[in-house]
């Protein structure tokens, strides 16, 4: 990933400042999907785990009675 941003960042330097602008904000947006996607699988996986936790114990509590 940090590779191709230097590398993107140094074309558009040689392109000049609108390709530049466009550049970054490109790089920019890109960080932000990779954090709301990160954000977005471990609530997934929270709620996911709570739940099978619920009906294992569920499961456990009809087995003792």
């Amino acid at each position: 990933m940090h590779d191709s941003a230097i590398i993107m960042l140094m074309a558009a330097i040689g392109s000049g400042l609108p390709q530049l602008l466009v550049t970054l904000q490109f790089i920019l947006l890109k960080g932000l999907e990779q954090i709301i996607v990160t954000i977005l699988l471990l609530s997934v996986m929270t709620i996911a785990y709570a739940y099978a936790r619920k009906q294992d114990e569920a499961m456990s509590g009809e087995a003792e009675d």
